[in-house]
This record gives structure tokens, C-alpha cells and sequence, in this order.
């Protein structure tokens, strides 16, 4: 909701998708909150009027308590060179391109980004096509609240219990 006016304004079509199924999950939500508005930040403000935005999350569960969590931010804007895409994550470096576009800033959106993912022990990387956009995925590994059965279900459980006198016995039943 955020961004949102941001889009508006520049008459981009800006879309969320959410497919996480766990309610709790262990992870720094400041973190990946900054995360999500850094990657979507710099895709709207290098996307030109009339294009797309999307950013989304999705879950992979693994066995036990951890998921995958990948969010993925994709746009239709000015795209990064191949070249450049080795030092993308490096502070204060521009694209040669990004001036020509218009576009100001000092070049630590991507860095800050980087950042926050390591500090949460995932990882980042980018695809990008001059002229057609990029796409950013941060990967990274939650443990969840809730957590998915891997055992017998409890109905089928039995319990032996040893008790001498009769009062504890009727209580336990």
C-alpha cells in the first residue's frame, strides 16, 4: 500500500501476490519489510509510465519446521547491461543509463538490499534485458510456527501408564 500512489502517479500497473500459507514465521520483519520496499522502490523508479511491477512471495515448505521463502520482484523498465550487472550491488555505482533516464539518487538501494538478505542469511541475485526489465529474487529460509504433522496422528497414540492408587488411575483416565 505503500507504493502504491508511486505507481499511480507514474500510471504503472502494480501488482502483489502473497502465496504464504504459515502465519508465524521466525525472521526479522523490519528486515525483510525494508527488503521488499528497497527491491520494489527501485523497480518502480526505473520503470517507465505504462508499465508493470509486480513483486510476490511464495512458500516451499521443507520437512520439520523451515520454509523457503523466495520474493520475487519483476518490472518492465530501462533494464540492466550484462556488464553492469556484476557490480550491481556494489555502493554508489550507476548505470551510465540511469542518468541518461533521469533518474537520481546516490546508488545504495540495491546495496541496502543486499545487505538486509545476508543479515538474514538468504541470498539475492538479478536477470535483467536492456530496454525489457529485470527480475530480483531474494531467497531466503524461515523456521514457521505452525508446523506441518510428520508422525502418527495422536488419536492413534497409546499410553501405558502405571499408577498404584485407584484415585490416580480414575483421574488419569
Amino acid at each position: 500500500a505503500f507504493l502504491e500512489p508511486q505507481a499511480q502517479e507514474k500510471g504503472i500497473d502494480f501488482t502483489v501476490h502473497w502465496d504464504a500459507r504459515h502465519r508465524g514465521v521466525y525472521a526479522n520483519r523490519d528486515s525483510f519489510k525494508q527488503l521488499a520496499l528497497n527491491l520494489a522502490n527501485n523497480a518502480l523508479t526505473y520503470t517507465d509510465p505504462g508499465g508493470r511491477v509486480s513483486l510476490s512471495l511464495t512458500e516451499e515448505d521443507l520437512p520439520g519446521w523451515d520454509s523457503i521463502y523466495r520474493l520475487v520482484v519483476e518490472d518492465t523498465g530501462v533494464g540492466i547491461s550484462e556488464e553492469f550487472l556484476e557490480q550491481i550491488f556494489e555502493p554508489f555505482i550507476r548505470e551510465k543509463n540511469s542518468t541518461l533516464s533521469g533518474v537520481h539518487g546516490i546508488g545504495l538501494g540495491l546495496t541496502i538490499a543486499k545487505g538486509l538478505v545476508e543479515k538474514m542469511g538468504g541470498t539475492i541475485g538479478v536477470k535483467s534485458t536492456v530496454g525489457k526489465g529485470s527480475t530480483f529474487t531474494a531467497t531466503l529460509r524461515f523456521r514457521t510456527q505452525s508446523h506441518r504433522s510428520v508422525g502418527p496422528a495422536v488419536s492413534s497414540l497409546r499410553l501405558l501408564l502405571v499408577e498404584d492408587n485407584e484415585i490416580n488411575r480414575e483421574i488419569a483416565t
